[in-house]
């Protein structure tokens, strides 16, 4: 069963989260001219004292025939998904667009403001009425700060002590099921391993829940890359760490398989790394270029 986690993510992804390359047709060689700005009016949240929600307002030229559709939206510049989109369409020569208003249901930061034309999204006729070498898909980015410079570091720290709590927890779970295979292999025996099996899946399904629960306090997360290597370690082992180690063990009498142990160790630790790594600011090294 896919964890609630990686679940949570994708159904995320595919109801909130457009990627920003997502679009089927192939970019313009010789894009038109469009240009973006951004403007972010604040106002207090009714109800919250305190608490301020940025509404963001996109505009700029776009050389396009009047009426033809363009897409606004926003994403974290650390990420690909868009957080929110809204549309509008092109009067004489510019656009405009205004997004819903966002408060604390969104992660303070840098955000990538992007302006998309897509062939694909417009009206009958529309595309006829551009050059040919020009009807390519084609968008145009700025960035954006959101909140304070205050408001981010307190969220960025709270975000990076939260995913290493529950990596401390995956890593304890891991160690404890390597370190019973060990003892296993010395001397089997079946009740301890059945029972060591138990308990780490029912702590690794508690640790996905945490992390599923975690995605869903708003419409975006920080640091993408880190939650979803989180929650595919925790994946992998329940899945697939966990069966190699009782495979190999052959309680049932059936001889060994092929041993994948090594190898979803080495992926759990690269996991620990990398999260590390992360969190600490370091850049992992570049794969060479093949």
């Amino acid at each position: 069963m896919m964890p609630n986690a990686v679940l949570t993510a994708l159904m995320t992804a595919a109801a909130l989260a457009l990627p920003a390359d997502a679009q089927v047709a192939e970019p313009s060689k010789n894009p038109l001219k469009m240009t973006i700005s951004v403007v972010i009016k604040e106002e207090e949240i009714k109800g919250k004292p305190g608490k301020v929600a940025h509404k963001l307002i996109g505009s700029g030229e776009a050389a396009y025939p009047d009426g033809a559709a363009l897409q606004f939206g926003i994403r974290l510049k650390e990420d690909q998904n868009f957080v929110i989109r809204g549309q509008g369409y092109v009067t004489a020569g510019r656009w405009e667009i205004e997004l819903p208003p966002m408060g604390d249901n969104i992660y303070h930061g840098m955000y990538v403001c992007q302006v998309d034309f897509d062939p694909e999204l417009q009206v009958s006729g529309l595309v006829g009425k551009i050059a040919a070498d020009k009807r390519g898909r084609n968008n145009t980015k700025c960035e954006q700060k959101i909140g304070s410079d205050e408001a981010i570091a307190k969220e960025t720290s709270e975000m990076n002590a939260w995913y290493k709590e529950r990596l401390k927890t995956y890593r304890t779970i891991f160690e404890k099921v390597k370190a019973e295979y060990a003892a296993q292999t010395a001397a089997k025996n079946k009740a301890n391993w059945q029972n060591a099996v138990l308990a780490a899946r029912e702590q690794l399904l508690a640790l996905d829940e945490e992390i599923a629960a975690g995605r869903k306090r708003r419409l975006n997360i920080l640091r993408q890359d880190v939650y979803d290597t989180l929650a595919g370690a925790v994946m992998r082992l329940s899945d697939y760490g966990i069966a190699a180690y009782t495979a190999q063990l052959a309680f049932d009498g059936t001889p060994p398989t092929e041993s994948k142990i090594g190898h979803n160790e080495e992926v759990a630790r690269k996991a620990i790394e990398l999260i590390e790594q992360a969190l600490s600011g370091v850049k992992p090294p570049e794969e060479p270029k093949k």
